[in-house]
């Protein structure tokens, strides 16, 4: 069994959120914690990439600002277990591998 972690951070710096101490408190906990790191302004990508660990996989993502009336259908399917960032955070990781997977199959042809 694989444990995983998953974070969505943006801005850390600007509000000052412990990311770097958050991210490494759960480092012994999980074979890997993924950080989705979204189009901050103010160094917070090169902050988590300061973390030294195999475990911690980065991906680089515009968080997309989607309103609550178009995320309120999705969130009462889900259930109250999820949170909006959360939601937010699982369509931006769906967008990268959607890009992801058409730059692949680019070069592929």
């Amino acid at each position: 069994m694989k444990v995983s972690g998953f974070t969505v951070i943006r801005n850390a710096i600007k509000y000052d959120y412990p990311v770097s101490e958050a991210i490494t408190s759960i480092l012994p906990f999980c074979d890997e914690v993924i950080v989705a790191v979204g189009n901050s302004s103010d160094g917070t990508l090169d902050l988590v990439k300061q973390i030294e660990s195999p475990k911690i996989k980065i991906i680089e993502t515009a968080i997309q600002r989607h309103g609550i009336e178009k995320l309120a259908p999705l969130k009462e399917a889900l259930g109250e277990g999820y949170s909006f960032g959360e939601i937010r955070a699982v369509i931006a990781h769906l967008n990268f591998k959607s890009e992801f997977t058409e730059l692949r199959n680019l070069q592929n042809e």
